[in-house]
């Protein structure tokens, strides 16, 4: 092997770390913004919360619903 293929070996090896570096603090950024804006860092937390937020959604339209027989029943619908 010559020095020259060494030296190209050694550019190719640099190149792929800073690349690499790169790409982790891209990943950093965009999980210090996901826990600015939404108050998670990681996928996992997200569907977490996803999970939480779907839970509530049923909790709510099940709310919604007895609500909306309730009014039902205290309207007279005969005088309408």
């Amino acid at each position: 092997m010559t020095a020259a293929e060494v030296q190209k070996i050694r550019t190719s090896i640099d190149e792929k770390k800073r690349k690499n570096d790169r790409a982790e603090g891209a990943i950093e950024s965009i999980q210090q913004e996901w826990k600015r804006q939404f108050g998670f860092e990681t996928i996992e937390e997200a569907q977490n919360k996803l999970k939480e937020l779907g839970e509530n959604a049923d909790l709510y339209a099940e709310q919604e619903e007895k609500i909306v027989e309730q009014l039902k029943e205290l309207v007279n619908w005969e005088n309408l």
